[in-house]
């Protein structure tokens, strides 16, 4: 195979097989199979023996996978692995892509916010290129009927997730750039556009994000039940849509800002108790939120119309933190 500086690998199969992994409360795994060693570290390069390597198929079926993690307090577990990869490498590029479907997904942590989430169905798609050190790739996921919840609160159920993401990344830069990514929740779409940048310690991200316009009833059902009394005794029907951006950093004690504009059409507003029934509710406000502590948030709301019997109110103003 080197009489041409080439590697071609038709087909490797794996079918059938069990996946059993394993990290104690000291961290240590069953995969680690190198002994520890007090010599000095072998810093010798190492090279490929080929120009080219090209593989046309690694296809993975009917793999069942268990994971426990003592250390961190985890596990998960996945009934069925089903994967193809493919993929070429020649001198400093290379490209991929893999598909991948998972069944029957279960993670759980074992601490006092436990996260129990379960997943019938996950299918990933990525097809990346590297060319030096830059990276173009696109990532597809869809995860259907999701279960979600924390700390005995169900804050997901049967929800269908999917998400679109083409990207571009210098790896010498730590920047990543992302165009017109979609993040799907239950028909509610919500598009990304920014980027994000590693500087030491810190995530820098500057991402603009617009939805499309949501059914505010719709919205509302997906509140978690253990928040939905928040919204006892107020019926509120119409129109949302969203946009703004998260800029800043992002790192264990610093949330980046965020900027939100809301814009509220053709509403309709009832409160228990309260013998006026708002129509015709129109608004458009600017939230700016600060999350981190001692940090001031406001509103601004530009525009408010509402309607009630033959009464018209129109307002502006601001709500300070």
């Amino acid at each position: 195979f080197l009489a041409n500086d080439a590697l071609v690998v038709n087909a490797v199969i794996l079918d059938g097989g069990y996946a059993n992994i394993y990290t104690d409360s000291l961290g240590q795994t069953d995969y680690d199979i190198v002994v520890a060693s007090d010599d000095e570290p072998d810093t010798t390069t190492t090279a490929l023996p080929f120009d080219l390597l090209n593989i046309h198929a690694v296809k993975i079926a009917n793999l069942r996978v268990r994971y426990t993690d003592d250390q961190n307090r985890m596990h998960a577990a996945i009934d069925d692995v089903q994967a193809q990869i493919g993929g070429n490498y020649a001198d400093t590029d290379m490209m991929a892509d893999v598909s991948l479907q998972l069944q029957n997904v279960l993670f759980a942590t074992d601490d006092t916010a436990r996260i129990e989430v379960q997943v019938p169905h996950v299918a990933l798609r990525t097809k990346a290129a590297l060319t030096g050190n830059d990276v173009q790739a696109s990532v597809a996921i869809d995860l259907q009927s999701l279960d979600c919840a924390i700390a005995g609160d169900q804050m997901l159920t049967q929800a269908d997730i999917s998400a679109t993401v083409p990207l571009t990344a210098n790896l010498d830069t730590m920047l990543a750039n992302v165009r017109k990514a979609e993040l799907v929740l239950a028909d509610h779409k919500i598009t990304l556009d920014g980027w994000a940048q590693m500087r030491d310690t810190n995530i820098v991200m500057d991402v603009d994000f617009a939805t499309d316009e949501w059914q505010i009833e719709k919205v509302i059902s997906l509140i978690p039940a253990a928040y939905a009394d928040l919204l006892d005794g107020i019926d509120v029907k119409g129109d949302i849509v969203l946009s703004g951006c998260v800029s800043g950093v992002y790192n264990s004690s610093v949330l980046p800002q965020i900027t939100a504009n809301v814009d509220l059409r053709k509403a309709k507003v009832a409160v228990e108790g309260v013998p006026y029934k708002l129509h015709d509710v129109g608004a458009k406000a600017t939230a700016h939120l600060d999350l981190n502590d001692g940090a001031v948030s406001d509103a601004v709301i530009t525009q408010l119309t509402a309607k009630t019997g033959t009464c018209s109110v129109q307002a502006d103003g601001r709500v300070n933190d």
